[in-house]
């Protein structure tokens, strides 16, 4: 089978033959910088036609993270034309991320179109390094048919899993306190049993009266003397959907298909890669909790196969140190 695979793309590479000299002497990855945003322009117009309904159902969850402001901090990681816009709530403050400068004129069109969310910025950078973001910064992360052409998907997955924001929540065997949180954790809701007033409002004045306190605050967000309590806090996460093509079944005559074409495909794909296994990325990467369903892919012409599409929560404490409620 491998001898074949081989054959046979050598015979798509003669056919070829041009793109590949260009991508070797170094002139095709600028013209693919510029056509490709056109071409995904189209197909993802058509792509939103036939998802539609799934893309909606899977996006209508951002709106329960919204917390008292009624925002939303989102980063579209591998943003492109923005076609995912018109499927997100409003409230939602959207960071785009992208390494295709070409694509910012399309994104600008999107926005005007879709009036019923903020823009924050548009980020040139790669997945695998999004420097430019600050740790816990974000409330969710989408990412949809990227992790397809990224270099390293665990390197991308690692950085998502840095971005994302923690929420804490109090388990309800805690004493009665009143906490402040720096920096402001918005999906924050404590559940705790009543004490007396006394109590209350002795503990109520003790955190009032630690303003001053604010500029040593910790990185979990706590103030030092509750810290110093080792509270047993349970952290949930921020929430990573995704929607992306995977290889077919191994051993398949669709997946030796896949095999052949992928050397010529990733060049007129953008650095597409067919036969990533993405889901194994995503089951070893460092979240508590995975959904993901798998689907048909939506254009039978086109040599991608089949995708997931789901969610992934952020996991903030090893599960070992999780108290049940």
């Amino acid at each position: 089978m491998d001898a074949l695979v081989r054959l046979l793309q050598l015979l798509v590479l003669l056919l070829t033959l041009p793109l590949h000299i260009m991508a070797l002497l170094g002139f095709w990855e600028p013209l693919c910088k510029s056509y490709f945003p056109y071409l995904m322009a189209v197909l993802a117009a058509k792509t939103n036609r036939k998802m539609e309904g799934k893309k909606r159902e899977l996006f209508s969850q951002i709106k329960g993270l919204a917390g008292a402001s009624g925002k939303v901090a989102l980063l579209e990681l591998g943003c492109g034309t923005g076609a995912n816009f018109q499927f997100y709530p409003s409230g939602c403050r959207i960071t785009c991320l992208d390494p295709n400068p070409n694509f910012e004129k399309f994104l600008t069109k999107s926005m005007a179109e879709n009036r019923h969310l903020e823009y924050e910025r548009f980020v040139v950078a790669f997945g695998e390094d999004m420097k430019q973001l600050a740790d816990g910064s974000m409330d969710v992360v989408v990412c949809t048919l990227v992790l397809c052409s990224v270099q390293s998907p665990r390197k991308v997955l690692q950085e998502v899993h840095r971005v994302l924001r923690p929420v804490l929540r109090l388990p309800v065997c805690l004493p009665s306190v009143t906490l402040s949180f720096w920096p402001p954790f918005e999906n924050v809701s404590p559940v705790v049993p009543t004490q007396s007033r006394e109590a209350r409002h002795t503990r109520s004045g003790r955190a009032a009266g630690a303003g001053a306190q604010e500029a040593s605050r910790s990185r979990t967000g706590l103030l030092p003397e509750l810290e110093d309590q080792h509270l047993p806090l349970h952290r949930e996460g921020g929430l990573f959907f995704f929607w992306e093509h995977v290889a077919e079944p191994r051993g398949s005559w669709a997946f030796l298909w896949q095999q052949v074409a992928e050397p010529t495909w990733k060049h007129i794909g953008d650095g597409c890669r067919l036969t990533r296994e993405t889901w194994k990325d995503l089951e070893s990467a460092q979240f508590s909790e995975l959904q993901m369903e798998r689907q048909p892919p939506p254009f039978k012409w086109l040599p991608v196969g089949p995708h997931i599409m789901g969610k992934a929560v952020k996991k903030a404490f090893p599960k070992s140190c999780l108290r049940s409620e």
